[in-house]
Formats: structure tokens, sequence, C-alpha cells
């Protein structure tokens, strides 16, 4: 992952959304910066309105206590509005599997944000008075950061993969909200005994 983008992340670009410049050096500058994240974040497949998640993740060795932080996006080449986001702990569909295939179990963290919608849940949602839009071409923060050591049960070191999906939905014409289809992104993970073990530390330490 690339350096540059272990800074954009604190970087609230959601501004450009308010603010135009006449200035052609700062559009481009600007442009280069969100293609830059755009390229640092890892895709799923559009949807068939063109929305897409994506996953970035600190991997780094001198990424120190960030190391495993999680960060999801949605990205549209189009404008989308109406959305409808399900609250935190509701949106996120995690599954990590080791170099065998085999899941991994969720820790009570990993449940805590991955919680299934309820009809209640879904009539809360729907019974919303405003939406979320899409700007095209910015990549957008979707739900909560988490942490992989936090969510999942690893045992041992290795090659994970991560597949992470998502449930939005978005306003019918006529009233009422239906689902949005958005293919599945996913993440190579690489973890270590000493990974393993710093974590081991920290939580009995009462560390974060």
């Amino acid at each position: 992952m690339k350096k540059t983008f272990l800074t954009l992340l604190g970087l609230g670009f959601n501004f450009i959304l308010f603010a135009q410049s006449t200035n052609t050096n700062t559009d481009s500058s600007i442009k280069a910066l969100l293609r830059e994240k755009h390229d640092a974040i890892t895709w799923g497949a559009p949807a068939t309105n063109g929305i897409q998640l994506g996953i970035a993740m600190f991997l780094k060795e001198s990424d120190g206590s960030k190391k495993f932080g999680a960060f999801t996006y949605l990205y549209s080449t189009n404008f989308c509005y109406g959305l409808r986001y399900p609250p935190p702990g509701y949106g996120l569909e995690l599954s990590l599997q080791d170099s065998d295939g085999k899941l991994v179990a969720l820790t009570q963290a990993g449940k805590a944000i991955t919680k299934p919608i309820s009809i209640a849940m879904y009539s809360e949602i729907e019974g919303r008075s405003k939406g979320n839009f899409l700007p095209p071409n910015i990549p957008m923060d979707y739900g909560n950061p988490f942490n992989l050591l936090h969510c999942f049960k690893m045992e041992k070191a290795g090659t994970y993969t991560l597949v992470v999906g998502m449930k939005i939905y978005k306003l019918k014409s006529n009233g009422g909200i239906f689902p949005i289809m958005v293919p599945s992104t996913s993440i190579k993970v690489s973890i270590t005994q000493k990974d393993l073990d710093r974590y081991k530390e920290s939580k009995a330490e009462g560390r974060p």
C-alpha cells in the first residue's frame, strides 16, 4: 500500500463536495489526490448502477498499533442519490478464510459490527426522512473502521483472505426502499506469529 495513502486517510475529502475552485492547478491537485486515494483502495466489481465497495488496511510493520486497521469505502462513477445506509453495526458482512479455505470464526467484536438486519431495523431504515448520496468519482467513507485481529479468532500465522460485503438500500420512486446488490471485495493479509503475540500482549495489558 502506498505510503501517501496513510496520510490521506485522515483528510476530510467531504469538503470537496461543497467547495469549487477556479484555479486550474488546485483542481488538478485535488483530482490527483483523489485518484491516488482511489488507487490505494481494493475495489470490488461495480454493481449495475455503478456503485463499488472498497477496502484499505494498514499492513506495514511501521504502522505500529494501527496495523490491521481496516477502512471501507463506496465509489461511483455516477451521481447516486436516495441511498439508505444501515446504522453502525448492521452495514457490513465479513468473512475470513485461511490458506486452506477454512473459515475463521468471528469474535464478539466482529459479531457486533455484522449484525443481521431484522424486520424492525429494515422498517427503521425505510422510515428515515433523509437519504445519502454519492458524488461521482470520489471515494467516500462507509461505516466505521475496524481491526482485523479484533474481529476474528485467529490462532495461527499465515495468509488469510478477508471478504467484505455490505447492505445498502435505495428509495423507490413510489416510496419504500429496495436493496442494492453491490459485489463484495476481498484482500489478502499476511499474519505473522509476531503479530499474534503482540496482539495477545496488548489485550492482556488492556491496550486498545
